[in-house]
C-alpha cells in the first residue's frame, strides 16, 4: 500500500472528492491500514465506491503552438479519485501477472500508441489496393 502511494505523481489536480496525492502521502500512516481494510472488504464483497467511476474531464491544448479556438487542438483529461487510483496500482502489483491482453490490442498499453494501429490499418489497405 505504501509504495503505491508513494509511487503517484505529486502535484496532480484533486478529483471530485478533492484528495490529492500529497494528502495520501503525508497522512499518518494508519492511512495504509485503513485503505488495506476498504480494499479488502471491496473484494471480499466485489463492491467498488460509485466514487471511484466518477471523473472531472478538463480540456487541454495538445500544443503549445496550436490555436486555441479550434476545439479538434484539445484533448480530454479525467481527473479520477486519488484513492481508486492507489486501488488500481495495488491491484496491478499483486495480481498483474494474471493479466494478459492481445498482442492485436493497441489502446490502453505501455509503450503502443495511436502510431501503431494507423501502420496496421494503412498497411492492410495497401495490401488490397
Amino acid at each position: 500500500m505504501d509504495n503505491s502511494i508513494r509511487a503517484m505523481q505529486l502535484g496532480k489536480a484533486a478529483g471530485v472528492d478533492g484528495i490529492e496525492t500529497e494528502h495520501l502521502r503525508y497522512a499518518h500512516p494508519r492511512i495504509c491500514v485503513m485503505l488495506s481494510l476498504l480494499f479488502s472488504a471491496m473484494i471480499i464483497h466485489g463492491i467498488v465506491p460509485s466514487m471511484f467511476g466518477l471523473g472531472i474531464t478538463v480540456p487541454l491544448l495538445k500544443g503549445h503552438n496550436l490555436d486555441s479556438c479550434v476545439s479538434d487542438n484539445y484533448m480530454g483529461i479525467t481527473l479520477n479519485v486519488h484513492i481508486s487510483k492507489v486501488f488500481e496500482m495495488c491491484i496491478l502489483e499483486v495480481y498483474g501477472d494474471y493479466f494478459t491482453t492481445s498482442d492485436l490490442q493497441y489502446g490502453f498499453k505501455k509503450r503502443v500508441g495511436c502510431s501503431h494501429a494507423l501502420y496496421t490499418v494503412k498497411s492492410i489497405v495497401q495490401h488490397f489496393i
